[in-house]
């Protein structure tokens, strides 16, 4: 990691950001450190130090994200935020990076990955973590099946293409795939989701808001 970074901590919740502060405060790469709690908070730091990189938890009652991001972006380019969601979602992912977010975290992930988005954006450089990274995977939602239901990444897929109204036979030739597997990871879908026939997978998939 770089070392000499000048970091601004921003958090609505006051033991998050005091958890958060002592965490960064105890890397030798940390020259300074700052703490915020509003928007207001955050443009009279920035006005105030040069900072590096600022670690942004936003709060739901802050004013819309999207638009605080793009004027920070706007305003101080050379700014590297760090960006902590507690449920990204691929759109808003897609969202919050188009506003020029380029580091972004999950507040699940563990203490490693934070390491590693710091140091990233200390460099300017861009990272996500693993969790934002399968959300923005082409399986998007229906890899969360895979943590919650015991699903494969293939299975998964099956429960898109299935979604979509698509038959096994047709399945199995984008998949590049036999039919005979298509029907197996049916079977196995339909038992590790707990329901018997694909009118239940698909009200199951609904209630996940899985989609093609």
């Amino acid at each position: 990691m770089k070392k000499g970074l000048r970091i601004g901590v921003a958090s609505y919740h006051s033991i998050f950001l005091h958890s958060l502060h002592a965490w960064t405060a105890s890397l030798a790469e940390v020259e300074s450190l700052h703490t915020a709690q509003t928007p207001a908070d955050v443009f009279r730091l920035l006005m105030q130090q040069p900072i590096h990189v600022l670690i942004l938890d936003l709060a739901p009652t802050w004013p819309d994200a999207l638009p605080l991001l793009r004027t920070l972006w706007q305003r101080y380019p050379a700014l590297q935020v760090v960006l902590l969601l507690a449920e990204p979602t691929a759109h808003y992912l897609r969202q919050v990076m188009d506003a020029g977010v380029r580091v972004l975290l999950t507040k699940a992930d563990d203490l490693a990955e934070y390491r590693q988005a710091l140091a990233a954006a200390g460099s300017g450089r861009t990272y996500l973590s693993r969790q934002c990274l399968r959300e923005l995977s082409p399986l998007g939602t229906a890899a969360r099946w895979s943590a919650n239901a015991g699903l494969t990444a293939r299975e998964a897929q099956i429960v898109q293409c299935l979604v979509r109204q698509v038959s096994s036979e047709e399945i199995a030739s984008e998949l590049a795939i036999s039919l005979y597997t298509v029907k197996t990871h049916r079977r196995n879908i339909l038992r590790k989701l707990n329901v018997r026939n694909t009118i239940g997978l698909l009200r199951a998939a609904a209630e996940w808001n899985v989609s093609a």
